[in-house]
């Protein structure tokens, strides 16, 4: 069907049309009455799952709007209550019959694999709709209005068939970085970040402890003051009583130490306890009867210093305010380095919006555009909690992960949602795998933190913080340590230097994700990971001195290498390549 175009749903005098061209599919509306028609959705690519080739047991992976979802299960499994975050967390809209998930899907069996994804997300967000008899992906239009006798363009699409999962991920995102080319940067940014230690209840003296103690490492360089800093969310410029030097100073003070200050900020909420909304509640969307939407009313209240209220991208003085925030915090307080977080609120199809329009993933990246308009293009941007297709082309760095916690349970999930995304790392941005933890904190996260403390390092969990160790380093992206610096111990420090000076490649993995590679000029890493609750013996074709990167132990290999790693562990070898 190359160059022709065809027809793929009709409604009346309203159709969608698709045009192929060079294995990408370009749809548009095509409205042929004298009326204008508002859009709600766009049906671009229907197809029977009988059709597919693939059995029940074949493996699905369908990717989430943002980081907090991803969907791996088998064929047969699939239903609609998967996808929870989505539809529990953000309330993101569900077709009745279908499991709802966005950007892609990968189908995988016995060595072949099928790839359906938007190529494009300028406008609208594609939904990959699926059940045991249909895969559907539909563009969201949000009532966008055809005129008479027009057209409207859609978002690209394509499909790639392949045996090798990772040929397929490069290909498909030599289709994405075309249209919407990587936002370079200098440098993986690494550093330590002071949310996983001490939560938002951070001080100043835990900054410049944490710094002097960052002396020690080669190439930790970024000191990232998370949330905590802030009265309330939306007051970014102003902060609390627990930090009594300026902010601009504090930050200076970490650049004449010789670190680089990195801020969080969370652009696009405001808490109801703001200064920014009680002054300036008209720079908000809207609900139907005129009031600043309160996300509790649509998704929910948020995480801290709730309810929040969705920020407009589209009112001018909302624009103004963030391009005043960035430009002081990039000229003044020197801050080069931003994680912005709590970015999907800017791109939920919710409110009545100040431009009425545009779509939502207009209205975000307008957002964005201010922000680097305030920033300049020499800044990096860390997307978390972000919409992914939305931010691609609009910031340098993405967390691919949900946030880490200190149990065995999570830093497998983690491990797994990062090495579904690695394709993604040095091709759409740099990825974030999240912090690296090697010490037992009792923060107590879910309960609010009510204590902060360090308790006595229990042996049994010493390979969790293998598993987490190795699984930041198989990501290839940054490494941000969660832990108190000055506690770590010897081995500890090893461990994050060899992974601050490892080269920034991400692992490729093999099918079921249990070992990954990663090829580099001089050297093989291994990387194997046990997942299971039983012990499990891998063999590694390999020749030569293998080096145990936890251990430092050194063993010969004539050609196949067989260990046995412990249930839920992991192992990080390293053989150095013949000259």
């Amino acid at each position: 069907m190359k160059g022709e175009m065809v027809s793929f749903k009709s409604a009346g005098k309203l159709s969608v049309v698709v045009e192929e061209k060079k294995e990408e599919f370009f749809p548009k509306i095509v409205n042929s009455s004298e009326n204008a028609a508002q859009v709600k959705e766009a049906l671009v690519l229907e197809k029977n799952i009988s059709e597919l080739g693939f059995s029940e047991n074949a493996m699905v992976y369908c990717e989430g709007y943002q980081k907090l979802t991803s969907t791996y299960v088998k064929l047969g499994d699939v239903s609609e209550n998967l996808g929870g975050m989505d539809r529990d967390h953000y309330k993101l809209p569900q077709t009745k019959g279908f499991f709802t998930g966005y950007n892609y899907v990968c189908f995988s069996e016995n060595g072949r694999v099928l790839l359906f994804g938007a190529t494009s997300c300028r406008r609208y967000s594609t939904e990959v709709r699926i059940n045991q008899e249909k895969l559907q992906l539909v563009q969201i239009t949000e009532g966008r209005e055809v005129h008479a006798n027009s057209e409207l363009s859609l978002e690209s699409y394509t499909v790639i068939e392949g045996t090798d999962k990772n040929c397929v991920m490069e290909k498909f995102a030599s289709f994405l970085t075309e249209h919407h080319p990587t936002i370079p940067f200098k440098e993986v940014p690494d550093g330590w970040c002071s949310w996983y230690c001490y939560g938002p209840n951070v001080t100043q003296k835990d900054i410049m402890e944490n710094m002097a103690a960052g002396k020690k490492y080669h190439g930790l360089k970024y000191i990232q003051i998370d949330d905590g800093y802030q009265p309330h969310m939306g007051d970014w410029l102003l902060q609390t009583k627990k930090f009594p030097s300026k902010m601009k100073d504090l930050c200076l003070e970490i650049k004449n130490a010789g670190f680089e200050p990195a801020m969080w900020v969370a652009p696009f909420i405001a808490s109801e306890k703001s200064e920014l909304l009680r002054n300036h509640p008209d720079w908000f969307i809207k609900d139907e009867s005129g009031k600043p939407l309160c996300t509790a009313d649509v998704t929910f209240r948020g995480w801290r210093d709730a309810p929040w209220y969705f920020l407009d991208p589209t009112h001018p003085e909302a624009i103004e305010y963030l391009k005043h925030v960035f430009r002081v915090m990039k000229n003044e307080w020197k801050v080069n380095y931003f994680k912005l977080d709590a970015n999907a609120w800017g791109a939920l199809p919710f409110g009545v919006r100040f431009k009425k329009d545009v779509t939502s993933v207009e209205a975000y990246r307008i957002g964005m555009a201010a922000i680097w308009e305030a920033c300049g293009s020499d800044t990096y941007l860390l997307g978390c909690n972000a919409p992914l297709w939305p931010s691609i082309g609009a910031v340098n760095g993405m967390r691919v992960t949900a946030d880490i916690e200190r149990n065995m349970k999570t830093v497998k999930s983690l491990a797994s949602q990062c090495f579904h995304r690695n394709w993604m790392h040095n091709r759409l941005w740099i990825n974030d795998p999240d912090c690296l933890v090697q010490e037992d904190i009792a923060t107590g996260f879910r309960a609010k933190i009510p204590f902060l403390r360090n308790v006595k390092r229990n042996p049994k969990h010493d390979a969790m913080y293998r598993y987490a160790a190795a699984f930041v380093r198989a990501s290839g992206g940054m490494v941000l340590s969660g832990d108190k610096l000055f506690s770590l111990n010897d081995y500890d420090d090893k461990i994050i230097d060899k992974i601050l000076s490892a080269p920034r490649k991400a692992a490729e993995f093999n099918e079921d994700f249990s070992v990954g590679i990663t090829d580099t000029e001089k050297s093989r890493e291994y990387f194997l990971f046990n997942s299971t609750d039983k012990p499990k013996t891998f063999t590694l074709p390999v020749t030569g001195q293998i080096l145990n990167q936890f251990t430092d132990e050194i063993v010969s290999s004539d050609g196949k290498y067989n260990v046995t790693i412990g249930a839920n562990d992991a192992l990080w070898l390293k053989v150095k390549k013949d000259k």
